[in-house]
């Protein structure tokens, strides 16, 4: 079981203990002596106190009180109020305070913070951080000291006192101040993910299981006024702590904070009922984050290819939606502008701006193209995810039309972008004519329970695999080609094709022409299992496309650890070098040949096993989703932080 801080708080006014409510109606409740008296024999782990009328007079700490306090304190003690220069900070701590707590500073003079934590460390202070809602219900900064407090997000608040320096953060809601009715719990959770210190939550606690909340939403640290101060109905004044027994069963199942990121997915390209396996890498990244993450995707299908009218609405899971409208031509203006109405209608329908925390965009094309709207209306960090090789040749587009500039300008938003390679984030740079857009690289997932290496060893005769979805960029007749020469010196050899494609039927033809069909066999399209057999069985894959953003079907062939044989251009050179496979730069019939021959001569020192070992770790679910989720954490980050500037 962790160990969680459980930290009483008594507030101080005139030297007198107090309670408040909402920061209002001071309650006068004793003397702040007797009550640490009685804390020493409850066994807590710290003590916090809050001088609320040092700052409202600009005075200093009450030297002398704070010392008799610490001299009668058997728990470390943290104090906060009145605290505005270093030599402050320096007597409050040989008075015996262990960590100081800073809050008006933080407007005043914020280089305060640097300055103390430079000389006595980041661990001897506390940042208070005080927040409440406005009346459209969006957090803000509270402080009694300066009125213009309000243009403060408390998320990037935080994030600009832990770059100064603090060492942890205690976090108030001021609407749940002495109000019983549980912490802030949305609050905490988005704080705890912007920054790194811990988070103390505070506000609000009801009753002991409000803390086991708080630590689930976040908080590394869960204290109390209230609670600790008064007891049952009548707020009698009782000081009180709850049990070593109450507070291991409290936390008995809380094993780790949860920080959830809510995050929603936007794609027009997704599995769907008539091609279960379209953008399937896009399922495969939603997924791989499902679990650490509050997921929904929205799929929006536009795309003009329907005879007739469509317009329908599904649930493919309960957070996964399809929303199809198409229609019977082919306008792109249209489909732009038909997706963004969809789009727009489901934000305010549905309340994106409040209920996720990211919106990611996978697949830029159309659904990005009013982007600069979106964040304006989302108000929340907007990434995309892409994947597509269009950007490498101009989106097919005569660069004259219009239309292509609309697409550029998505790239010209300064939002971040997740790309499965080098290699197209240099495209889109190109494409777009934008260098500054922020890049982070996610490999594409491959499924290390159906890819894995079965056969260690190479099969006794040469024997090559090529699968793609057929189309001219795909290059299919050079690797036919080659194939055919290396017939000539190896009669024995086999060469298996899968796939399907816009050219499938040319593929067929051509090898009838070629009198090669006791050598190549044709097998059509085929199912996962099917891929990882022949991958097992093959000498190498033969991967014969021009240019690839990434290549899927080479890291499922280094996943089973079967050797590529590539171009080395595009992504394919990120995954795929000496050690598992051959690159060329000749893109000829001799070129394709002489790898082939490479291969096939230095079979056995391919280390067949270690290659897809290293392959399952770079690929697998887990650590690509490790890293989309470092990604879209780090990007939360960045969104406040900019939002500070």
């Amino acid at each position: 079981m962790e160990q969680f801080r459980i930290i009483p708080t008594l507030l101080i006014e005139n030297d007198y203990l107090v309670k408040s409510e909402k920061f209002k109606n001071n309650r006068y409740i004793g003397d702040p002596i007797n009550a640490i008296k009685i804390l020493n024999e409850k066994e807590i782990d710290e003590l916090v106190v809050l001088d609320i009328s040092a700052s409202k007079t600009n005075s200093e700490p009450n030297y002398k009180l704070i010392e008799e306090l610490a001299s009668e304190c058997f728990m470390p003690l943290s104090y906060g109020g009145g605290i505005t220069s270093i030599e402050c900070a320096q007597k409050l701590f040989r008075s015996g305070v262990e960590k100081i707590i800073i809050n008006s500073a933080c407007f005043s003079n914020p280089n305060l913070i640097a300055e103390i934590t430079q000389k006595f460390g980041n661990q001897s202070v506390t940042i208070s951080i005080d927040v409440k809602k406005n009346i459209w219900g969006s957090y803000y900064v509270y402080s009694h000291t300066q009125r213009d407090s309000k243009q403060y997000d408390p998320v990037s608040f935080a994030i600009e006192m832990e770059k100064l320096g603090a060492g942890e953060i205690i976090l108030n809601s001021v609407d749940n101040d002495g109000t019983y009715k549980g912490y802030d719990t949305e609050l905490i959770r988005l704080v705890s993910l912007a920054v790194s210190i811990p988070v103390i939550a505070l506000g609000g606690a009801g009753n002991i299981n409000d803390f086991k909340k708080a630590i689930q939403a976040g908080a590394s640290a869960v204290a109390a006024g209230s609670l600790f101060c008064f007891y049952g109905r009548l707020k009698a004044v009782l000081i009180n702590y709850p049990s070593q027994e109450e507070i291991k069963r409290i936390f008995s199942d809380t094993q780790s904070t949860k920080k959830n990121l809510n995050i929603l997915h936007v794609t027009a390209w997704y599995p769907n009922k008539k091609d279960s396996h379209k953008a399937l890498f896009i399922k495969e990244h939603f997924e791989s984050i499902d679990l650490i993450c509050n997921n929904h995707l929205l799929h929006i299908d536009t795309n003009p290819n329907e005879k007739n009218f469509v317009n329908e609405k599904f649930k493919l899971s309960e957070n996964e939606e399809t929303i199809i409208f198409k229609f019977p031509f082919k306008i792109w203006f249209l489909v732009e502008l038909i997706s963004f109405f969809i789009l727009l209608r489901y934000s305010i329908k549905n309340k994106v701006q409040t209920r996720y925390d990211i919106v990611n965009f996978h697949i830029a094309y159309p659904l990005g193209v009013y982007l600069h709207i979106y964040q304006k209306l989302f108000k929340k960090p907007i990434i995309i995810s892409e994947h597509w090789t269009a950007y490498h040749y101009d989106f097919y587009i005569k660069k004259q039309k219009r239309g292509i500039n609309r697409i550029k300008n998505i790239f010209k938003r300064e939002i971040p972008v997740i790309v499965v390679s080098e290699a197209l984030a240099n495209d889109i740079k190109k494409f777009s004519g934008n260098d500054h857009t922020r890049f982070h690289i996610l490999n594409n997932i491959v499924d290390s329970t159906i890819f894995n290496c079965k056969n260690e060893s190479p099969p006794e005769h040469p024997t090559f695999f090529m699968l793609n979805m057929w189309s001219k960029i795909k290059q299919p007749f050079v690797g036919i080609d080659a194939f055919e020469l290396f017939v000539e010196k190896h009669p024995e050899a086999k060469l298996k094709i899968g796939g399907f494609g816009p050219i499938w039927k040319d593929i067929e033809d051509y090898v009838k022409l070629k009198k090669l069909e006791h050598s190549i066999e044709l097998l059509g399209r085929m199912n996962k299992n099917q891929i990882a057999e022949h991958l097992n069985s093959c000498t190498a894959l033969l991967h014969t496309s021009k240019y690839e953003t990434f290549s899927v079907i080479s890291a499922e062939a280094a996943s089973c650890g079967a050797p590529v044989i590539a171009m080395n251009l595009g992504g394919i050179p990120s995954f795929i070098n000496q050690t598992n496979g051959y690159l060329h730069n000749n893109d000829t019939i001799e070129g394709w040949l002489k790898g082939m021959e490479y291969v096939y001569e230095n079979k056995n020192t391919f280390d067949r096993k270690a290659i897809a070992l290293e392959a399952n770790r770079i690929f697998s679910k887990q650590n690509v989703g490790k890293r989309y989720y470092k990604i879209l954490k780090q990007e939360f980050r960045t969104y406040f932080e900019n939002k500070r500037q």
